[in-house]
């Protein structure tokens, strides 16, 4: 593509929600022989972002927009059409959506001046074919042609109808920083993260967003995370693309694949296809998918307690219970991917049903939904009785709960001790089997309860523990909250020897 002069170039626009749509279009642009400017992927190593934006409109023959209701509603947007306008481009506006752009005030002139193509029917590429048809015309009524190169038998190249002045490129910068995102079932949350660096210990960047109501399924959720990405990549990598995106999801992850295989906290999705789909979107950008726990035990490998032990279990107690385990500092993930699922062990003969199917599961006494109906059954039964308690079966949070042990109720006290010996239980089980250097304990109920339940969990292992293992030290994870988003970015790290294409 040396030989081809800027000029000739496609300048392509969009809103963040269509940068997989601008990247299906440009990558077919350019098997077509025709360059596109895509940003980010275009800024040049070391320029400003706005700068390099008018440079690229300058530089380029037709000005292509892909419109939807987010583009009519970006400031960005909207002045990256003026500029095009102000510099005389050809300019193509390609409605994406249901959303009328002669409705929109600020689009409405471009639309009634310029050529405009309806793309909102079925999917982009269905119309492919003929948007580079229509911008083959409008590159000849600018004056470019294209023929035949000798060294690409299906690649046709623009020719420059005059003189070409080479520019000298700046050298790309090495890319340093990869996206973590941790996916729950009402809210995702992202983190920038600089890979390599044996003193970072937080990230460059993060975001959240709250999961819509009407958008919790499956798809919906693919597309909130895909939505969040981009944001990040628009906002945080204008130079340089990352290294990678990391996925965390919970539930059984088929590493290999980047499959969510079973979800049965999330909408109870079944083979979830999130590389591939996301792939599609960013198709120039590595992405790996693992387990939330095993992010979170990445996590704690490369930034918490892994620099005291070689190998070790991290244990998750939060809306499910699960683990992950490292063994001489690798992540072992078991044959089927499986490894971990410490909450599906059984720890009983009877109890209420679990999300898996099963009964007797340890999620099922120590999640945190299982802690809220216990209180709720407790506090019940306390006023029943006539016993004072500062709990109430009504409103119940683990704010409550937390007020009503640093208080000394003895309801509260009594809910504690239960929910502390059943997951002793569980991890003397754990230790029989996988014998730790440690146990490593985070989640959002155990950031909240561990100091409160410790000495009933170090009992629980006392009493069901082989005598060589029930010493290992029990230790709070250091990293309560971005863990999981931060380990998702460490799947980048070359520290972590990611053993999966």
């Amino acid at each position: 593509m040396n030989s081809i002069s800027p000029k000739q170039r496609i300048f392509l626009s969009h809103a963040s929600t269509d940068a997989d749509r601008a990247a299906l279009l440009c990558l077919q642009l350019e098997n077509e022989g025709i360059p596109c400017w895509l940003a980010p992927r275009d800024i040049p190593a070391g320029k400003r972002y706005a700068e390099a934006i008018l440079d690229g409109i300058d530089e380029c023959a037709v000005f292509l927009l892909l419109f939807s209701a987010d583009a009519g509603a970006s400031t960005h947007v909207i002045n990256e059409l003026e500029h095009g306008a102000s510099a005389n481009k050809r300019i193509l506006v390609v409605r994406t959506d249901d959303t009328d752009p002669s409705q929109n005030k600020q689009f409405a002139l471009f639309v009634r001046s310029h050529q405009w193509f309806d793309a909102s029917r079925g999917p982009l590429s269905l119309h492919l074919g003929q948007l580079v048809r229509d911008l083959r015309n409008l590159l000849d009524l600018s004056g470019d042609t294209f023929e035949h190169n000798d060294s690409h038998p299906n690649l046709a190249v623009a020719v420059p109808s005059g003189p070409v002045t080479a520019s000298p490129s700046e050298p790309a910068k090495e890319a340093t920083c990869s996206i973590g995102i941790e996916v729950d079932a009402t809210a995702i949350r992202g983190c920038v993260f600089e890979v390599g660096n044996q003193e970072t210990f937080g990230p460059t960047a993060e975001a959240e967003v709250d999961i819509d109501p009407a958008m919790r399924n499956p798809r919906g959720l693919l597309d909130a995370v895909k939505n969040l990405i981009g944001i990040l990549v628009e906002k945080h990598f204008q130079s340089t693309p990352p290294v990678g995106i990391g996925i965390a999801m919970p539930g059984q992850v088929d590493v290999r694949a980047g499959t969510l295989k079973f979800g049965p906290n999330l909408y109870r999705a079944r083979n979830l296809p999130v590389k591939s789909y996301l792939g599609g979107a960013f198709p120039r950008i590595p992405i790996r998918v693992d387990n939330d726990v095993r992010c979170a035990t990445r996590c704690e490998l490369h930034l918490g307690v892994g620099n005291q032990y070689d190998s070790f279990a991290w244990i998750l107690v939060g809306s499910g219970v699960g683990s992950g385990t490292v063994i001489d500092r690798r992540i072992h993930f078991g044959n089927n991917f499986c490894a971990g699922e410490i909450g599906h062990t059984k720890v009983a003969l009877s109890g209420p049903p679990c999300s898996c199917g099963q009964i007797g599961c340890l999620e099922t006494f120590v999640k945190a939904q299982a802690v809220v109906e216990r209180v709720q059954a407790i506090a019940t039964d306390w006023q029943n009785r006539g016993r004072e308690t500062l709990l109430s079966e009504t409103n119940i949070t683990a704010e409550t709960v937390m007020a009503a042990l640093d208080a000394g109720d003895a309801a509260a006290q009594e809910i504690a001790s239960e929910i502390g010996a059943r997951l002793g239980l569980g991890i003397a089980n754990y230790l029989n089997v996988v014998n730790p250097a440690a146990v490593v304990i985070g989640g959002e109920l155990m950031n909240k309860f561990f100091f409160h339940m410790i000495d009933d969990i170090t009992a629980g292992i006392q009493r069901n523990a082989l005598a060589e293992v029930a010493n290992t030290p029990i230790v709070q994870s250091s990293h309560i909250d971005a863990g999981v988003a931060i380990g998702a970015a460490l799947m980048f790290d070359p520290r972590d020897g990611w053993p999966y294409p």
